[in-house]
């Protein structure tokens, strides 16, 4: 795994001299990392939205003391990351209280940073790209939280304390939650070198957009009899309980701690269980079946289920026979294309194998156990100069989520996310979407698949009121109703599905509820705008610019250039257009719509043209594309939010179905279209994350 990452972050390894300053200090503990090479120690992901791209930053720990943050571009060089930020420098001045040179071993303890973990993002505003808070720990047991905006992109320290009295080696967090006003809670639990765990509560207060207060209380320290080092720490949190699992080699220990009003009361004891077949012990973990079971999995290839509850924690083993036995039948499918490398069939049939597992941990709904594993063989045949180890990632399937069959959770959990307006802002949209379509797809059955649609199907026939939201909020009104959630789901699915083989009917049906899925997001966009400026006051219209009224014409145009605009709609465009002719001519307009209506054919009348071709200056007529053409056969892309031409370079696009989008840079900043795409951060076809071009 280091190699891999290696070859693929753009960051040069220090060699084994390398020295960041530690040898001004002559007494200190000998370690490892002063005589080796630089190589990497911990890895861990953030949470999505707050690299330059809107995807997740890998931060990587390295035995040189480095932390350094990568990200990866959009669209090019697809799995190559580039460094974003090296925390180097930043880590030197907290150690040593900014003083810049290293004078104590205790001030290089508090650089040597072991572990890092991520919290999950600060709910300021459920529509914003909200912030962080990395926590690091070192060496001196201290934790240190950074702060962490895409606004910013750069950590700035906010607190730290100490917590244990060794360095620390595993960090957890639970999610924020708001807590009073512009007041935040999580609880923070760390496993340390000296065997202790220890739960803390992080408060933070905001002021002005931003966290100047933030405090670090210790509620209770276990362990403190037990040298073993915890090698895993795993959270399960609700409203009204917070579980946590504790894995210290052979021992996993159980907890359930009550959350009274998102305070913690901690009124039992651990609960623990031995971890059979195993001597060297646990080296990943995961909660499964919502809380009720965790699956761990052990150094020899073993996996074990146990089943969790309020002071309990019991083996369950026959799930644990079914794991295991996925697990050996993975590994003897490894094993034996490995053996298809050795030329000697004789010794082919003679070499027995051993698995080691490196790593497991699992998807969200727990479908899939993604592992990193080696085969080795008992009797080794390689010559000296040969490599010994091929690291080999693979999964294992689990189709049941607690003992029902996954596509029918599945179809239900569709229907629960179409019910949270904010899901598009505030959960792992790919993770959830990309582990549903990777189950469901199934080339050998297309049961899933069909099931899928006609889920969708029927959650895209809902009733919808858009009234909901009244019609000042804006961004709700686009992307937050139970039916533009559906809809945007089935955009952002079936671009997953162009790749995969179906029978044609089926194929066919999925392409015709996309091409209604595109129409209803599209229709819905311009239906809350025209009835956000015809609420306008008479006041607020009159001091409208000559370009705000261009852009509300040209919201109209594209209205009418579709023949299945709804009535409603129709009836929006008819009022702005009235509103319009009173400081411009819009007798056409007010014809076709007109017509519309009361169901007329339209097609042959056609609006005044608003664009001209920036190469020739033909007039371009709209049309319900991402594309417009000129009598000349010049093509350019079309604006979704604004419907005007792109002929810069320069513009916004969407990291997912690749439509285009102005930037509100390129207007005036109080213009109705600079506020409109400020308003709107997200895609309006499939709310994704929109990104520059020239990223």
């Amino acid at each position: 795994m280091e190699a891999m990452l290696t070859a693929q972050a753009s960051i040069q390894l220090l060699a084994e001299n390398a020295d960041l300053g530690e040898r001004n200090v002559t007494i200190k503990e000998l370690t490892a990392s002063y005589g080796m090479a630089e190589s990497y120690r911990h890895c861990t992901w953030s949470p999505t939205c707050l690299s330059p791209s809107y995807g997740c930053l890998l931060t990587a720990v390295t035995t040189k003391n480095r932390v350094l943050l990568f990200h990866c571009r959009p669209k090019t060089d697809r799995g190559r990351w580039l460094l974003h930020r090296n925390m180097t420098h930043q880590l030197q001045q907290f150690a040593t209280d900014n003083l810049g040179e290293f004078t104590t071993a205790d001030q290089l303890d508090r650089f040597r940073t072991l572990t890092a973990s991520w919290s999950s993002r600060i709910p300021v505003d459920p529509l914003g790209y909200n912030p962080a808070i990395l926590s690091l720990g070192n060496g001196a047991g201290e934790v240190s939280l950074w702060f962490y905006s895409i606004v910013s992109r750069t950590p700035r320290l906010i607190t730290s304390q100490k917590l244990h009295r060794l360095g620390l080696n595993v960090i957890e967090w639970t999610k924020w939650t708001k807590a009073g006003e512009n007041r935040y809670l999580a609880y923070l639990v760390s496993g340390s070198l000296d065997g202790t765990v220890t739960l803390s509560k992080i408060e933070l207060v905001a002021n002005e957009d931003d966290f100047d207060q933030c405090t670090v209380t210790s509620l209770r320290t276990w362990f403190q009899d037990q040298v073993t080092v915890p090698s895993l720490i795993r959270l399960w949190e609700t409203e009204t309980e917070l579980r946590m699992v504790v894995a210290k080699q052979v021992l996993v220990f159980g907890l359930t701690i009550q959350l009274d009003n998102v305070e913690a009361s901690v009124t039992q004891d651990w609960v623990c269980q031995f971890v059979p077949h195993t001597a060297v012990g646990v080296v990943g973990g995961y909660w499964c079946n919502n809380g009720q079971q965790f699956r761990v999995y052990t150094y020899e290839g073993i996996g074990v289920a146990y089943n969790v509850g309020v002071g309990r924690l019991e083996r369950d083993d026959h799930a644990s026979m079914l794991i295991t036995k996925k697990l050996r039948r993975k590994f003897k499918q490894q094993w034996s294309e490995e053996l298809s490398n050795y030329e000697d069939e004789e010794l082919r049939n003679q070499l027995d194998s051993f698995p080691v597992v490196y790593g497991a941990t699992g998807t969200p709904n727990g479908l899939y156990t993604p592992l990193v594993f080696s085969i080795r063989a008992v009797t080794d045949t390689h010559a000296a100069f040969e490599s010994k180890d091929v690291v080999s990632v693979s999964a294992i399937i689990h189709p049941k989520i607690n003992g029902e069959d996954a596509r029918q959770v599945l179809m239900r959990q569709l229907s629960t996310i179409t019910r949270d307006p904010y899901f598009f802002f505030t959960s792992p949209v790919g993770v959830i979407l990309n582990e549903m379509m990777e189950f469901i797809l199934d080339e050998e059955s297309m049961d899933a698949t069909k099931a899928w649609h006609e889920t969708m199907q029927a959650l895209c026939q809902q009733p919808d009121d858009i009234s909901i939201f009244s019609p000042e909020n804006v961004v709700q009104r686009v992307y937050c109703t139970p039916m533009a959630i559906a809809q945007r789901i089935v955009i952002g699915c079936a671009r997953r599905m162009d790749k995969f083989t179906m029978n044609e009917d089926l194929k066919q049906q999925i392409h015709d509820l996309t091409v209604h899925a595109r129409h209803f997001v599209m229709t819905r966009f311009l239906q809350t705008m025209l009835e956000h400026v015809n609420g306008m006051s008479d006041a607020t219209w009159s001091s409208q610019s000559d370009d705000d009224l261009a852009q509300v014409r040209l919201w109209c145009h594209r209205v009418l250039c579709d023949t299945l605009s709804p009535l409603d709609v129709l009836q929006q465009t008819q009022i702005a257009c009235q509103r319009l002719s009173s400081r411009t001519d819009m007798s056409s307009e007010l014809a076709i719509v007109h017509a519309a209506i009361h169901g007329q054919d339209t097609l042959s009348m056609l609006p005044p043209p608003l664009l001209f071709c920036p190469a020739c200056a033909q007039p371009m007529l709209i049309t319900s594309t991402a594309h417009i053409y000129c009598g000349n056969g010049h093509v350019w892309p079309i604006c979704l939010v604004t419907i005007r031409l792109i002929a810069s370079p320069y513009y916004r696009e969407c990291v997912n179905c690749n439509v285009k989008a102005l930037s509100h840079e390129d207007f005036d900043v109080n213009s109705l279209a600079a506020k409109t795409l400020r308003l709107l951060p997200k895609c309006v076809n499939c709310a994704s994350d929109l990104v520059p071009s020239h990223a």
